[in-house]
């Protein structure tokens, strides 16, 4: 497996559900206000263009205490998510097509106790691509406490 750590793919698995569920119509990217815009945003459109407002998509991720994992928010941007997006290859494109495709979820991988370690439920292509898209979003808060 990739130099994957637990945290990436607890991240992972929640961040693919929640762009799952964008792609179900379940949910939508949150509108950004002034006071939560990402850095650098000025609130003015570039001249002559179209203003997309900044949006995120809020995950919860749950603890795992297990693995050492507390609970916490995350926030992934659209733009940044978009700019990925564009930026993969026809087949890392494929893949997290597919997955968000599919009719019902699944989760990327689970923890496997005996082990202390976590499994794989998709090709390490698919799951390499939700990491990487889980590494974009930004925690939103303090780690809550495991209990």
């Amino acid at each position: 497996m990739p130099e994957w750590t637990p945290l990436d793919l607890w991240r992972a698995n929640w961040v693919g559900l929640a762009l799952w569920r964008v792609a179900r119509g379940e949910a939508d990217w949150v509108p950004a206000t002034a006071h939560d815009a990402p850095r650098g945003w000025t609130g003015t459109p570039p001249s002559g263009g179209r203003v997309d407002l900044p949006a995120f998509l809020p995950v919860r991720v749950p603890a795992l205490p297990e693995a050492g994992i507390p609970g916490h928010d995350l926030r992934l941007w659209r733009e940044a998510y978009r700019g990925l997006v564009r930026g993969m290859s026809p087949g890392e494109r494929m893949a997290l097509e597919a997955f968000l495709g599919r009719g019902r979820h699944s989760r990327l991988c689970y923890w496997h106790a005996p082990s202390k370690t976590f499994r794989l439920n998709f090709p390490e292509d698919v799951v390499g691509v939700l990491v990487r898209v889980a590494r974009l979003a930004e925690p939103l808060d303090k780690p809550q406490d495991m209990g």
